[in-house]
């Protein structure tokens, strides 16, 4: 390979070592340090993002959305029959869906995920 031109210095880059350390350079360039003096403003205040609550429209579009022959885990319950408790106009469903919104409600605002 060549030699390469230095356009802010009289020699050029001749050896293997000194290629690599010119187009190391032109190529990945050390970024600029970040500026971070707008995130921490008080080190001792976090601010806590809060979810919108769950609601029973979202519970039962979940349910709903489920394959219906699939075990979601451990209790291997299947989907079908969380669907068939979660059916509009069943008598479980009033009971069955606004328990399963309170519960998963409550996951979410202490943030823990099963």
């Amino acid at each position: 390979m060549p030699a390469l031109k230095i356009a802010d210095r009289a020699t050029d880059a001749e050896t293997d070592t000194e290629k690599v350390k010119l187009l190391r350079k032109v190529f990945f360039p050390q970024p600029p340090e970040a500026d971070l003096a707008d995130i921490y403003q008080n080190p001792n205040q976090r601010t806590q993002f809060q979810m919108p609550p769950v609601n029973d429209t979202e519970v039962r579009a979940a349910i709903k959305k489920a394959p219906p022959n699939k075990a979601p885990g451990y209790d291997t319950l299947p989907n079908r029959l969380w669907q068939m408790l979660a059916e509009p106009g069943s008598r479980s469903e009033t009971r069955f869906v606004p328990l399963l919104t309170a519960i998963f409600d409550a996951y979410v605002q202490i943030g823990h995920n099963p």
